[in-house]
């Protein structure tokens, strides 16, 4: 309750006000105003969880919380840059990236990886909403949040499990207040992506850099491996859908790796549960 339904709650309700205040004429708000609930609502988690944590700090991965707050001001950035503008979403990623390495040090994990993952994500995950891809993106995000929390429950790490469980809930609340504030615009709609793939890449590296040979290391790829696929595919053969059909392809091609990582996992989940 405190640490999933809350934070998604409250990121759902100032999502909701903002979107209301600003209108159906303002594009640049919702797209800024999405990585901020999304980071925010990972952050409350965390302080919901354990609380604020001092620095020094106590354990590697709280430096979590603060990596929440340079992915929320990466997707701020993100989402206010124009369509295409590659190079500055590349800037933008790499100091996403750099803040990840300074600020989470993980076990037997290079800070150089840390902030290639985080950045890498954060970049695809940009570029691939620049284009409106709104609801196949917040989907995959929902999906990919919903995988790393159930894999990391298996690995054992209630906190982190919640907090990814937190991101996917305020994914699908975004989707949901899209629809009832700005109905089929919302597909037009986007801004999460460059937060969703640095949050997800985050979450999936202190999950896996605290299993201990749990969980197989493919399914910590599968939880976040929708974004750089459908990326790879947007030059491609997706670039030809259009229309409903669009929405449904790239949906599809963001959901289904998490999906295949809960499926084949789904007896050390059960067990994760019973246990």
């Amino acid at each position: 309750m405190w640490s999933v339904a809350l934070p998604a709650i409250g990121a759902g309700v100032l999502l909701a006000l903002v979107w209301w205040a600003a209108g159906d004429g303002c594009t640049w708000v919702p797209r800024v105003v999405v990585p901020l609930v999304l980071a925010g609502a990972a952050a409350g988690s965390f302080i919901a969880s354990i609380g604020l944590p001092e620095w020094p700090l106590a354990q590697k991965w709280h430096g979590l919380v603060w990596v929440f707050g340079a992915i929320a001001a990466a997707g701020m950035l993100d989402g206010a840059l124009r369509a295409g503008d590659w190079a500055a979403r590349l800037v933008v990623a790499c100091v996403a990236g750099g803040a990840a390495a300074w600020l989470l040090h993980l076990p037997d994990t290079p800070p150089l990886a840390v902030g290639m993952a985080v950045g890498g994500l954060t970049y695809v995950g940009g570029m691939l909403d620049s284009s409106g891809r709104g609801v196949p993106i917040l989907a995959g995000i929902w999906a990919g949040g919903a995988a790393l929390s159930l894999l990391i429950l298996v690995a054992a790490s209630m906190t982190v499990s919640l907090i990814a469980g937190a991101v996917s809930a305020t994914a699908a609340l975004v989707v949901l207040v899209g629809i009832l504030l700005r109905g089929r615009a919302v597909w037009r709609s986007g801004g999460g992506g460059a937060a969703g793939g640095g949050l997800l890449a985050a979450l999936a590296l202190t999950g896996w850099s605290y299993d201990y040979d749990i969980v197989p290391l493919w399914a910590w790829w599968a939880g976040v491996a929708g974004f750089p696929i459908a990326c790879m595919l947007e030059l491609g053969s997706l670039e030809k859908w259009h229309g409903v059909m669009s929405g449904l392809a790239r949906t599809g091609v963001l959901v289904a790796p998490p999906v295949a990582a809960i499926v084949l996992n789904w007896d050390a989940i059960q067990g994760a549960f019973s246990g």
